[in-house]
């Protein structure tokens, strides 16, 4: 008998073997554990790919809310001024200030209330511009 019937015929009668563990009523399963073994790095490299993925959405929503104060602190240094905007505009940047609010609401570590005053004033003028009609 040569070698390779040996292995050919060794392996043929490993695979029913464990093919048999796998069908009986005993629950054993062996290719599950096989499976998870030749797949551990993969299983833990997605696992760190989704803690990446939760930290970078984090970091997301973090920056989204700075561009939304620098946005609100601009348009109220503008208004003061007494430039003139679109409704359009002052409504983005109303959605700005609900936006920036209620994250700053949910992550009680950043730096908020920053613009509150501001926000108060862009809002008032904004009524004011509303109730005379007197957009850009």
């Amino acid at each position: 008998m040569s070698l390779s019937a040996i292995c050919f015929g060794g392996g043929t009668a490993l695979i029913v073997l464990l093919s048999l563990i796998q069908i009986s009523p005993i629950n054993i399963n062996p290719w599950s554990a096989i499976g998870q073994a030749i797949n551990k790095n993969l299983v833990d490299s997605i696992s760190r790919l989704e803690e990446d993925v939760v930290a970078l959405r984090a970091d997301i929503k973090e920056q989204a809310a700075v561009n939304c104060r620098a946005r609100i602190l601009r348009f109220g240094e503008e208004v003061v001024r007494g430039d003139r905007h679109s409704k359009e505009h002052f409504d983005q940047t109303l959605r700005d200030i609900a936006f920036y609010n209620a994250y700053c609401d949910d992550h009680k570590d950043f730096e908020n209330k920053v613009t509150e005053l501001t926000s108060q004033k862009i809002e008032t003028i904004y009524m004011e511009r509303l109730d005379k009609n007197d957009f850009l």
